[in-house]
């Protein structure tokens, strides 16, 4: 779900800022998967496609039928970066 991958992505960047974590060990702590390069990347992407606007309110819909992650990505993983 949106909302997940949003405190997933928070979560990550605290672990990194704060103490100094690779990224690899930050999402393998925060998500308890083995870090891929490609999927991690294409997934940041997605997220920074949209505006905070757009996340706000993907991550409103909590963990209902409407707030998935994959629902997301469809929409705005195609978009290259705002960045």
């Amino acid at each position: 779900y949106v909302c997940d991958m949003a405190h997933g992505f928070s979560a990550m960047k605290a672990l990194q800022e704060q103490q100094k974590m690779s990224i690899e060990l930050a999402f393998d702590t925060v998500f308890k998967k083995k870090w891929t390069r490609s999927t991690w990347y294409d997934n940041l992407r997605a997220w920074q496609a949209s505006t905070l606007a757009e996340r706000s309110a993907w991550i409103s819909l909590g963990r209902s039928e409407g707030g998935e992650w994959s629902a997301y990505f469809r929409q705005f993983g195609a978009k290259k970066s705002k960045r």
